[in-house]
């Protein structure tokens, strides 16, 4: 690798840092924590807390139904083994 070739991809990482920066810059989610705290580190950890505790009701939604299909699941096996050989039970007993 030449030196010129080191050099102008050195240059086109820096223009693609630029660019990123400029970006994060001009979002307007961001640029209130920005605003907020003046620290491109700490506005990214407050808005990744910040949708994890608008999303976390619907992981506890989520895992309760879970849940309760793994229950479900095991009562179907228990029908599915005691109706084995009479399919029109177990669909009677599963409806």
């Amino acid at each position: 690798m030449s030196c010129y070739t080191a050099i102008s991809l050195i240059n086109e990482g820096s223009n693609f840092n630029k660019s990123i920066t400029a970006k994060l810059r001009n979002s307007k989610g961001n640029s209130y924590f920005l605003n907020f705290t003046g620290d491109y580190g700490l506005a990214i950890v407050l808005l990744t807390v910040g949708v994890r505790i608008v999303l976390l009701p619907m992981s506890f939604k989520q895992r309760k139904s879970m849940q309760h299909q793994q229950k479900l699941a095991v009562k179907m096996q228990e029908i599915k083994e005691k109706y084995k050989e009479n399919k029109d039970k177990f669909d009677e007993e599963v409806n």
